[in-house]
């Protein structure tokens, strides 16, 4: 087994898988570690660590396959997964956009967007592969495989843009609001 976890957080996802928008890596310093992002409520969002933090020239790069055959079989039933490093809640997945970035090679940027107006990065593509491929194409079949594509919104929030402390990160257009006016908003 790859990774160790941590038992409280562990159980806190997996009893209430419904409250989290998707697993991912993310860094502790010069180590890495697979967490939870749980929706908490309107506009707030937390990060919860499912494992322990190992050193990134171990970490395995298909985090969600060693969780899928650790404690994850049952978990991610209901998840959209992408390369094994990101699993997506199918329940909250709106659909996916993407962004012109800066970087020179992979200079597109695919999100996740969810059905309360916010959003997470997927992955970095080449206009030109990206292109090839259909674009958008191949990741809206994949989610209309589970269930209906209609996006609800025209732009969303990046959930990573807006960090409180390195457990919190808290939308205030989304938090203030009961029902956002749809067709508004950032990316």
């Amino acid at each position: 087994m790859i990774f160790e976890y941590i038992d409280e957080n562990l159980n806190r996802i997996i009893q209430n898988p419904s409250s989290v928008l998707y697993l991912r890596p993310f860094s502790i310093g010069k180590k890495e570690a697979l967490f939870a992002i749980v929706k908490e409520e309107n506009g707030v969002y937390k990060k919860v660590q499912i494992t322990k933090e190992i050193s990134k020239l171990i970490f395995p790069i298909e985090p969600i396959f060693h969780f899928y055959n650790g404690p994850g079989r049952c978990f991610l039933n209901n998840f959209m997964t992408f390369n094994n490093y990101i699993a997506l809640n199918i329940s909250y997945l709106d659909g996916f956009k993407t962004m012109q970035l800066d970087n020179y090679i992979y200079n597109i940027g695919i999100f996740a967007t969810f059905n309360d107006g916010s959003a997470t990065f997927v992955k970095r593509e080449k206009i030109k592969s990206f292109e090839k491929q259909g674009e958008l194409t191949p990741y809206i079949n994949q989610l209309k495989q589970f269930k209906d594509y209609e996006p609800q919104y025209k732009n969303y929030n990046i959930i990573e843009s807006h960090k409180v402390d390195d457990e919190t990160f808290v939308i205030p257009e989304l938090q203030n609001q009961e029902k956002r006016e749809l067709k508004k908003s950032i990316i």
